[in-house]
């Protein structure tokens, strides 16, 4: 909720970082990541970034949301997920972080172009 309000505040959308809860091994990774210096600078630059680990069924809010943004799909172990989202429900893209951060800035370069090419175009029309 709070990165919700965060990038609602900042007109920037949410970079999910989704790995198992205790997954040292995709800890590690998401840590190495955020760390890279041009993965880095560029998300911090354009997203708000979360990280999360998906829930067990408990049937709240949170846990269905995650459920949603996963696609109903479980995640393997060591994996973590990069998804996209304005509202922390509706996934608008995803990601394997098991790629390298250079195709991953790609990915996510390619999504901000698509986005700001259909605001424009929104904008546009009315």
């Amino acid at each position: 909720e709070e990165a919700v309000a965060t990038a609602r505040g900042s007109k920037r959308p949410i970079l999910l970082l989704v790995s198992r809860s205790g997954d040292s091994i995709a800890t590690l990774q998401s840590k190495v990541l955020i760390d890279d210096p041009e993965f880095g600078a560029f998300i911090h630059d354009n997203f708000v970034v979360a990280t999360v680990g998906p829930t067990v069924d408990s049937g709240s809010q949170f846990d269905q949301s995650m459920e949603n943004l996963l696609g109903g799909a479980e995640l393997p172990p060591d994996a973590i997920e990069l998804i996209v989202t304005d509202d922390g429900q509706t996934p608008l893209f995803s990601q394997s972080g098991s790629q390298p951060a250079y195709r991953i800035i790609s990915g996510l370069k390619r999504f901000l172009a698509a986005r700001q090419v259909a605001r424009h175009s929104e904008a546009a029309r009315r």
